[in-house]
């Protein structure tokens, strides 16, 4: 009988086990809901860690979320947790392009940078667990791990933003910092290195706070060791530029109709810098500085044009560096021009980085199947320019960037490689309207003037228009979406800050601790598996 009941027992299937397989799914279920919510939180906070909200702060715990939603869950759901974080904040952070353009091209660049942070994600996944099964120890964990999270995180970045066709170069991490405690910290290791350095710490609190049930003591030993990071970081000195005098400069905003879509006849963008910069006369200038576009009728094409250049530039007895359109042959370019009355052009640069989709037309024939509307909205594609891009202004070597031109950090370290005592960084942000594009694009010009050590008259058609010293600090400004004009003094230096002096290495050596340690997990996963009895 005894055997009869045992044999029974036996047979039925047992509580406790189906209870547990079901707790396990809900606890599965729970986790999946906590990081998709950790996901998206974290791509919400990033964005608002930059302009126009622009609280830095949040940059940490944004990337924090979306580290530690990465973890735990397998590669193709640490992709999927990417992604959506990426959705999240690039929908947001790019809402301005549908102002004008409508959902598609905000859809197509918002859907194109998120597939990059899926890969990526993945990616960062793979070489922790890789790197997890290759050794345990704590040098992995806390020493390893976190920079290759960095390196990878970075890698994205700097690889997004040149490809495809030049790529997009928007939303570094670094971008978050252009007015906080860690701002100086660029000067020294330049935007990806400060990317790599703010991830980084990160990824190193995550991996130091990862641990369950860590005892008070621990705990507060390892929140003092990251304070202490952050300590070091915060407290890394802005790198001395010595001036080597100044030039006065006068910068119009004419907040004229340069928008796609604005009415206007030929002549009207210009006429509008005309009228602003009557405002200057009796102000002693070295050169006068206008925006992207601002000559809608060229000078060197016009006479009427010229003549008003000429007029201007007599009475001033200055320079006039201004955006128009250049004209070789049956090649047209996004130009800066330098005017001297009585002479004409004495220098120009035209733009070397264009924007895909707004100033020439890739793949025309194969994206006009697709949206015609948008693509016929691109009727002058500009030729890409070969000129270098500093021009002489008023004997001082000048470094021109024209618009998302700044974003770029080669034709950074181009400029200051060619002797740049000062940046013109012209453009026109009429386009976007009163969104938060300017500010944004006024964020990583202030950024790019600490890591050049260079002043940089940011000159727009409608705002944001300012003079931004060598440290970061605002010398003049205009109220943005009002025509005026300002003149100041702008600090000229000659100095190279290590950023420049290091160049693309800095960035190279991040990439390769990045795909070094990626390279590392995977052969650590392998030789995990091997390991494993068959």
């Amino acid at each position: 009988m005894v055997a009869v009941l045992d044999a029974a027992e036996a047979a039925e299937p047992r509580p406790g086990r189906a209870a547990r397989g079901a707790a396990g799914r809900g606890r599965r279920w729970l986790g999946i809901a906590r990081d998709l919510g950790l996901a998206a939180l974290g791509g919400l906070l990033l964005d608002l860690s930059l302009p126009g909200t622009a609280w830095w702060p949040l940059a940490f715990p944004a990337v924090a979320a979306m580290l530690y939603a990465l973890r735990g869950g397998g590669i193709w759901r640490a992709g999927l947790m990417g992604l959506l974080s990426g959705a999240v904040f690039w929908g947001l952070q790019i809402s301005w392009l549908t102002l004008y353009l409508g959902p598609i091209p905000w859809a197509a660049a918002a859907i194109l940078m998120a597939l990059w942070m899926g890969v990526v994600g993945a990616l960062i996944e793979l070489a922790r667990r890789g790197l997890g099964a290759f050794s345990s120890a704590p040098w992995m964990r806390l020493g390893v791990v976190p920079a290759v999270v960095a390196g990878l995180w970075v890698t994205r970045e700097a690889v997004s933003a040149l490809w495809p066709y030049g790529g997009f170069s928007w939303g570094r991490v670094a971008m978050t910092q252009s007015e906080s405690l860690f701002t100086d910290v660029v000067a020294w290791v330049g935007f990806n290195g400060l990317s790599f350095l703010l991830v980084w710490v990160i990824a190193l609190a995550i991996e130091l706070f990862a641990a369950r049930r860590l005892p008070a003591r621990a705990l507060a030993l390892r929140a003092a060791a990251l304070a202490a990071v952050l300590a070091v970081l915060a407290l890394v000195p802005g790198f001395p530029s010595a001036t080597t005098g100044s030039v006065r400069v006068g910068a119009v905003q004419g907040d004229g109709p340069a928008a796609i879509f604005d009415v206007r006849d030929p002549g009207d963008v210009l006429e509008s810098q005309v009228e602003a910069t009557i405002g200057l006369l009796g102000e002693e200038l070295d050169v006068v500085v206008w925006p992207e576009g601002a000559a809608d009728l060229n000078p060197a094409l016009d006479e009427a044009a010229a003549a008003q250049f000429d007029a201007l530039s007599r009475a001033f007895d200055a320079p006039i560096v201004s955006g128009t359109v250049g004209r070789d042959g049956d090649e047209f370019f996004n130009s800066s021009i330098v005017w001297e009355a009585g002479e004409g052009v004495v220098g120009q640069y035209d733009k070397i980085h264009l924007v895909p989709f707004a100033e020439y037309m890739p793949n025309r024939e194969f994206f006009h199947a697709i949206v015609p509307d948008l693509v016929d909205l691109v009727q002058l594609s500009y030729s890409f320019g070969e000129r270098p891009n500093v021009v002489g202004v008023a004997g001082v070597p000048a470094g021109v960037m024209i618009c998302f031109d700044i974003t770029d950090d080669v034709l950074a370290d181009r400029l200051i490689g060619d002797g740049a005592q000062l940046i013109l960084a012209q453009t026109n942000n009429a386009d976007f309207g009163e969104t938060d594009e300017t500010f944004q694009q006024l964020a990583i010009t202030r950024l790019r003037a600490v890591e050049t050590g260079r002043s940089i008259v940011n000159v727009s058609t409608v705002g944001v228009t300012e003079v931004i010293g060598p440290d970061g600090r605002t010398i003049a400004e205009l109220p943005p979406f009002e025509p005026g004009a300002l003149a100041a003094d702008v600090p000229l230096t000659t100095t190279t800050t290590p950023a420049m002096a290091a160049g693309s290495a800095i960035t190279a050596g991040v990439v390769v601790i990045g795909l070094g340690g990626l390279a590392a997990g995977i052969a650590g996963a392998f030789a995990a598996r091997r390991r494993l009895p068959r």
